[in-house]
């Protein structure tokens, strides 16, 4: 899930050419990748990156009961995640967000902001895991009020 776009302007053509791979795509219906999923992948490669001085993100699908499967077996994911981590100064800030496939372009992405607590549960992943227990668990249960 390697988004086109920021790899094309921060890596080489090489490497904007390997988000086509069959291996970096995940079903996501066109409003949802035409509109708000592709507004905060364009966000995050065209401010967050010139703003930020390391920046970290994690994305991944969501899967929930009952499962949909296209015809191939591929399973269809309900929801998509996205976590930016950002450190400036010495300081940490954390942006976490779900989108379901049902976001269209309508979408306020701020009404998606959550807790990494609550992808964690979504998913079953555990992030942060290198940090000590108090900074981990005070981080991942903040739910931003808006993007950065």
């Amino acid at each position: 899930m390697a988004p086109n776009y920021a790899i094309g302007m921060t890596f080489s053509e090489a490497a904007q050419i390997e988000t086509f791979l069959m291996s970096n795509i995940v079903p996501q219906t066109p409003d949802l990748n035409r509109g708000p999923w592709k507004e905060v992948e364009q966000l995050i490669a065209n401010d967050y990156l010139r703003e930020g001085q390391e920046l970290w993100v994690i994305t991944g699908p969501i899967d929930e009961e009952p499962v949909a499967e296209l015809e191939s077996g591929v399973t269809v994911p309900t929801a998509f995640f996205k976590v930016v981590i950002d450190e400036m100064d010495g300081a940490t800030r954390l942006l976490a967000r779900v989108m379901p496939q049902t976001a269209g372009s309508a979408a306020r992405l701020n009404s998606y902001l959550v807790s990494v607590d609550e992808i964690e549960a979504a998913t079953g992943l555990d992030f942060f895991t290198l940090l000590n227990e108090a900074s981990e668990g005070h981080m991942e249960a903040v739910r931003a009020v808006r993007m950065w």
